[in-house]
């Protein structure tokens, strides 16, 4: 699969490991696939998939440059007993009628975790496939949660560091 900037740029495209490493595209853009998959599946066989196999199956659509034993480990590592709930973002059904889909499971507590516990592996191990030798360096600025979330994603990650500018909001009296 090839990925390209939002932004229009179709000239340049790169493979899931060069997106996922390199970001941002040069012209401000986020990347996303040239063409989407169009999997054939049945909604009913993916409703009783784990969290972890439902991950992997729809990365997998994603991410054709990683082996299934990549994909494996990455979403096992991600969605393992970190998480306080083994439905990792379970379904509440309430007594009104109404479902909650709850993303507060994680280890630190934060909806950012779904996507701040894999992220780090696929991009430590996007590293690996393309022989990239330089350290990763992640910088974040937050005035919220966004921080723990990322730090926490790649504190056991080989050659990753992470910046975390807080952003101190208050309240300013005019008199």
């Amino acid at each position: 699969m090839q990925y390209r900037s939002t932004r229009g740029n179709i000239k340049n495209t790169l493979n899931s490991a060069q997106a996922v490493i390199q970001g941002l595209a040069p012209d401000g853009g986020l990347y996303v696939p040239v063409a989407f998959p169009h999997p054939d599946v049945d909604l009913a066989q993916l409703s009783n998939l784990s969290y972890q196999e439902l991950a992997q199956v729809i990365l997998s659509w994603f991410f054709d440059d990683f082996t299934d034993e990549q994909l494996t480990t990455i979403v096992n590592q991600a969605y393992g007993d970190q998480w306080e709930d083994d439905a990792i973002a379970p379904v509440s059904a309430q007594h009104d009628g109404n479902y909650y889909l709850e993303l507060f499971h994680g280890p630190t507590l934060a909806f950012k975790d779904i996507a701040l516990q894999v992220l780090p592996r696929l991009m430590t191990k996007a590293v690996t496939l393309e022989h990239v030798g330089k350290d990763i360096i992640i910088l974040t600025a937050t005035s919220g949660d966004t921080g723990s979330a990322s730090m926490h994603g790649f504190s056991d990650q080989a050659n990753t560091q992470v910046i975390v500018f807080y952003l101190l909001v208050g309240l300013v009296q005019c008199n």
